[in-house]
């Protein structure tokens, strides 16, 4: 059996954080701290790709706040 190399292209997006989350909060609104933080960091992962490539985030341009 023969393998083919692939090649790989790997993008290093700019540093963000820290990510926080205040300790004391109710559980509605730690979950929706929560939330918003997988929001912005599924932002961030999804500009370092192609926009075809970005599924529900496509439309993004730029860097993603």
């Amino acid at each position: 059996m023969k393998f083919r190399r692939t090649n790989v292209t790997i993008r290093i997006g700019p540093a963000f954080g820290p990510l926080t989350i205040e300790p004391n909060l109710q559980k509605n609104e730690r979950r929706h701290q929560l939330d918003h933080l997988a929001k912005q960091i599924m932002q961030r992962v999804a500009v370092l790709f192609p926009p075809e490539n970005r599924g529900p985030y496509r439309n993004l341009t730029g860097e993603a706040v």
